[in-house]
């Protein structure tokens, strides 16, 4: 009998079909390759850009949230959350309104409150038969000294001090409002519109 003649082994016997497969295709290994790595950063692109929502979504939600410290004339003082940009008005509605003895005048409850912000509210003074008599021996000016008390003045107060217009004087009834009494003169500088030129030519006139 005739041998058949054996043909001859293809440099890829033995290797996978998916292997034998590979010539058949129009593109070169590299290019396969090349196709493979781009799919595959595009998967981890997509999955950063999805964890990077979440993350921005998150920040977003705890950023819309501040604690303000409400404290003095009010019915329940506390530290309460509220929405960002809240205002004053906001926050004295949270801790129950304030107490029949509040000093209304020396609060802005249109003022935006801060994260961290503390709002007092001061009670009125005991008003005098003297006092009532004498409009100038007020808590807000010392009736010995004439110095102006920077905590308790009203606008109409701080106004007689030199360099201190409506404007001003307004900003200072909200920073007390914001931010509670002054503990120092020098912190009227924070307050916008006042610089070291100003508290040297009233820091004679003023007391906390």
């Amino acid at each position: 009998m005739s041998k058949e003649k054996q043909k001859p082994r293809s440099a890829t016997t033995g290797k996978s079909p998916l292997w034998n497969l590979l010539p058949r295709l129009s593109l070169p290994i590299k290019g396969k390759g090349l196709i493979i790595f781009f799919l595959v950063l595009m998967a981890l692109i997509a999955l950063g850009y999805g964890g990077f929502q979440l993350y921005t979504a998150q920040q977003t939600e705890e950023a819309g949230v501040i604690l303000v410290d409400v404290a003095g004339a009010v019915q329940s003082p506390g530290v309460y959350e509220l929405p960002e940009d809240s205002r004053v008005q906001d926050a004295l509605d949270l801790a129950g309104g304030l107490t029949p003895d509040a000093d209304e005048s020396t609060i802005n409850r249109a003022a935006v409150l801060e994260d961290g912000a503390r709002v007092f509210i001061p009670t009125r003074p005991a008003v005098t038969t003297e006092d009532t008599n004498t409009p100038s021996d007020t808590p807000s000016v010392d009736s010995d000294t004439g110095m102006v008390n920077i905590n308790t003045a009203d606008v109409y107060v701080l106004q007689t001090l030199p360099g201190i217009g409506p404007v001003i004087a307004e900003r200072i009834i909200n920073y007390r409002a914001v931010h509670g009494p002054f503990t120092r003169i020098e912190d009227l500088q924070n307050v916008e519109g006042i610089g070291p030129g100003i508290l040297e030519k009233i820091r004679s006139l003023i007391e906390l």
